[in-house]
């Protein structure tokens, strides 16, 4: 009788413990999801289109700045003049510059598509020389842009920064 009471008792040792295992296993995962979403948004990139036409920063453009935490990766730049979609490159700026509101302007141009943008580096898109004829009319030419920037974070979570002129 003696044994039949201890057989018992392992058996419900034994089930306890693989009780407590599973248990363990099931906080071990939540805990490992919490942290990777954690690890997610600490590196997270944030990417910002500015327009300076204060020429406190020593020119008139358009920047794009990675204001995040984690590298940005540029998949792709889109340039939207008069309803005309260009892309971001050589010939899609000279389209762009071409266009009513925007020809004539001493502008220049940079890219970004296909690029690595580390916190806190800011690349112009557009600049111009400072002077108030200039800076009237980038006014008057950036109420017709708009400019769309695609981008992925280290974890290939992909995100959009607009500018709407």
């Amino acid at each position: 009788m003696t044994e039949l009471y201890v057989n018992a008792a392992i058996a419900i040792i034994a089930l306890a413990a693989l009780g407590i295992a599973v248990w363990e296993g099931i906080e071990n995962r939540r805990s490992n999801r919490e942290q990777r979403l954690h690890d997610q948004m600490s590196v997270r990139p944030l990417l910002a289109i500015r327009q300076h036409l204060g020429g406190s920063q020593g020119y008139y453009g358009l920047d794009v700045t990675n204001e995040g935490l984690g590298p940005a990766a540029v998949k792709n730049c889109t340039i939207k003049v008069g309803g005309d979609e260009l892309k971001d490159d050589e010939e899609g700026w000279k389209e762009a510059l071409s266009k009513p509101g925007l020809a004539g302007l001493r502008l220049s141009h940079g890219t970004i598509t296909n690029s690595a943008m580390r916190p806190g580096q800011s690349v112009r898109l557009l600049s111009a020389e400072l002077d108030k004829t200039t800076q009237c009319r980038l006014a008057d030419a950036f109420r017709k842009l708009d400019v769309i920037v695609s981008y992925e974070s280290l974890y290939s979570e992909s995100w959009v920064a607009t500018f709407r002129g």
